[in-house]
């Protein structure tokens, strides 16, 4: 399938001015094809962006707000035992609120209690990686703010991983995972595993975000997938976070770069 629209920026080498901080800093940026802002203000981020001709000429609008409803966040600094100068530091941010609108052409959608992730980092990766990622934001009915992140597959995660849960606010490391894709199709459904057992949840795949990049000295291919979870997440004996008809996604990417 082709995509939408892609817009790459290769060899900036700090020109762009990012933010050394997740909590502070704002960014802007601008080309032909786009044109985005993120500003920090009264402890939300705001989030603006124009694609002029996004699809079929028709152009793509949003103006959203969003703020964590979590007290807690994953930080991670993961190392590589195989090249010492490597190594990727990321915070993820689950539980955003997101507020505003995304205007399609004439078509105008409204976002209300709806639920994002942040995923931050930055580091030195080596040549060739890949990484499986996975993440989940909602509310429950009477609501309770729900969410996880999952990962693994690059760097050494021997002392510490990325999973871990989000449940009314306060966070819950978990041991490993397995996706369980399927071997012919990452349309078919998936199981979430995990050796402790912890971890149980079936994966309906809705839509396959595929992307396939070479440019000679940056590959990509891979597969986002957003989709439905249901299952459950034991953090304790006594609790068993239930997760129903939750929308969120899991990938699969190779990068060379």
């Amino acid at each position: 399938k082709k995509h939408l629209f892609k817009s790459i920026k290769l060899f900036t080498k700090g020109k762009l001015n990012l933010p050394n901080d997740s909590s502070a800093g704002d960014i802007y940026y601008k080309d032909r094809k786009i044109e985005i802002s993120i500003k920090h203000v009264d402890g939300a981020r705001l989030i603006n962006a124009k694609i002029p001709k996004f699809h079929k000429g028709i152009p793509l609008e949003y103006d959203l707000t969003v703020k964590a409803l979590n007290e807690d966040s994953l930080v991670i600094v993961t190392p590589y035992a195989d090249d010492k100068k490597a190594f990727y530091y990321n915070q993820k941010i689950n539980n955003l609120s997101a507020t505003g609108t995304v205007k399609f052409g004439d078509e105008v959608y409204e976002f209300k209690d709806t639920q994002g992730v942040l995923d931050w980092g930055r580091g030195v990766w080596t040549r060739d990686n890949t990484w499986y990622w996975s993440s989940m934001s909602t509310l429950a009915k009477d609501g309770t703010p729900i969410g996880f992140n999952l990962g693994y597959g690059f760097g050494d995660t021997s002392a510490a991983s990325e999973n871990m849960v989000f449940y009314k606010g306060k966070s819950y490391k978990l041991n490993d995972v397995d996706f369980g894709i399927p071997a012919d199709s990452f349309t078919k459904e998936w199981h979430f595993t995990s050796k402790d057992k912890a971890i149980d949840m079936k994966f309906t795949p809705l839509y396959d975000n595929f992307n396939y990049i070479n440019l000679l000295v940056l590959k990509q291919d891979s597969h986002q997938v957003f989709g439905v979870f249901n299952g459950t997440i034991r953090v304790s004996k006594d609790l068993v976070v239930p997760i129903k008809d939750a929308f969120g996604f899991a990938e699969k990417v190779r990068n060379v770069w």
